[in-house]
């Protein structure tokens, strides 16, 4: 990636494979292609489960929904010749957000033995239409990984849409995280595949160690309801994975 803000803008499929015959394509340094540190970041902590309900879910006794609000959301993953991947990355860009088009960078997820993960992320407002804010190119520098191409080299690797119902999730009175069911459609590889997820994306503002005993108990007790497993993986991981074994690669 460039030192200076480049620019995305959607382009047709030709329009994309001329571009990548254009420009050369990436390469990180191999010390560095897996794991780029990223510097500080907020860490996002979330519990992630499949259920075949779209609707709002039964709680256990203490816990309460909010407001619901409906979205239609558009998530476009970039990459960069697998730059992105190779670091364990992720960058997204969101259509459809009622704060308007975001763009986030996500680390790799960490390991937590449960349907809990969490992982350190950076969501920046998009300031110029179609140019990827600068905190986010600064993000990828410091964290050691340097692409010198525009960024227009960047093109679409999974396209998911998915229709979020979601509201405040309160425990004891107290809000302390944002409960969602997710639609999911998604394309990768010109496959398509969809699921319903409902994520729990903890409050920053809770310790680990909350989040940890509130995860347990709802991960409990959805696992004694019926239609729900554990989930884990990210959407666009989950898409590639499904994909990739439906055409035995």
């Amino acid at each position: 990636m460039c030192a200076t803000r480049g620019s995305w803008r959607p382009t047709g499929h030709g329009a994309l494979s001329e571009l990548a015959r254009a420009v050369s394509p990436p390469r990180l340094p191999r010390s560095r292609e897996r794991h780029a540190r990223l510097p500080d970041m907020p860490i996002e902590r979330e519990l992630k489960l499949l259920t075949a309900a779209a609707g709002a879910p039964q709680l256990p006794s203490g816990w309460t929904l909010g407001s619901g609000a409906l979205h239609q959301l558009r998530d476009t993953y970039l990459e960069a010749d697998g730059a992105l991947a190779r670091a364990s990355l992720a960058l997204r860009r969101r259509e459809g957000d009622p704060h308007g088009v975001l763009y986030t960078l996500k680390g790799e997820p960490e390991k937590t033995g449960t349907a809990l993960t969490q992982r350190t992320e950076i969501e920046v407002g998009e300031q110029t239409p179609g140019e990827i804010p600068l905190a986010i190119v600064d993000a990828l520098r410091a964290g050691g990984l340097s692409m010198n191409v525009p960024l227009t080299a960047l093109r679409r690797d999974v396209v998911i849409e998915q229709v979020r119902n979601a509201w405040p999730l309160q425990h004891g009175g107290d809000a302390v995280a944002t409960l969602s069911v997710d639609e999911v459609s998604a394309t990768y590889a010109a496959q398509q595949v969809a699921w319903v997820e409902m994520e729990i994306e903890f409050s920053t503002s809770l310790s680990a160690v909350e989040v940890e005993l509130l995860s347990t108990k709802l991960q409990d007790w959805f696992m004694k309801q019926p239609g729900y497993t554990l989930g884990g993986e990210s959407k666009e991981r989950r898409a590639r994975r499904i994909v990739n074994e439906r055409l035995g690669r």
